[in-house]
């Protein structure tokens, strides 16, 4: 029996879509191959304002486009920690996560969103590690209802976890319990 490690098959997805020259193109095959329930995770960084924290993409489709910070989870990467790498690479800021809300599942896409809200306790958008953001800034809850009717927002998915902070529960973070199996 053949096996197929993930970060070859990956690698060859990539390479394959680097060949494909129109980045709209390019950016609807990656999605469709990505098609498989995958899980982002990121936090609604919230200052002492009470403004939030929205990154603003830099590349693809959604260049000039702002978001909350989160991405995928690399492989076999605990939640909390990839929502604070995601934030650093991202942002700059180093965070201490403070609560979970609720789990969201973006079904037109089989994304599962795991959201955290945090608090900057260190960094700055210099040491941003990533070159998908273009700019880090603090909004106001009515700065990004306007983004959003001025369709400066990247989706629908940012309104929706501006709203899902705004009106849903914080969970404790020891609600989801992180569990490591090994073989028999």
């Amino acid at each position: 029996m053949y096996t197929f490690n993930s970060s070859d098959i990956d690698a060859k997805f990539t390479e394959l879509l680097a060949t494909v020259e129109d980045t709209n193109l390019r950016e609807a095959m990656r999605r469709r191959l990505k098609r498989n329930s995958h899980l982002v995770a990121g936090a609604i960084l919230v200052d002492t304002h009470q403004r939030i924290c929205l990154v603003q993409e830099a590349k693809g489709p959604w260049a000039g486009k702002w978001n909350v910070p989160l991405g995928h989870l690399e492989h076999g990467e605990a939640m909390p920690v990839g929502a604070k790498r995601e934030i650093k690479e991202e942002t700059g800021y180093d965070i201490e996560l403070t609560a979970l809300l609720p789990l969201q599942n973006a079904s037109c896409e089989n994304v599962f969103r795991i959201l955290y809200v945090g608090k900057v306790i260190g960094g700055s958008p210099d040491e941003r590690i990533k070159t998908d953001t273009s700019a880090v800034e603090w909004f106001t809850f009515d700065e990004i209802q306007q983004k959003l009717a001025n369709q400066e927002l990247r989706d629908i998915g940012a309104w929706h976890d501006v709203l899902l902070y705004q009106n849903s529960p914080q969970l404790p973070l020891d609600i989801i319990k992180e569990v490591e199996y090994t073989e028999l």
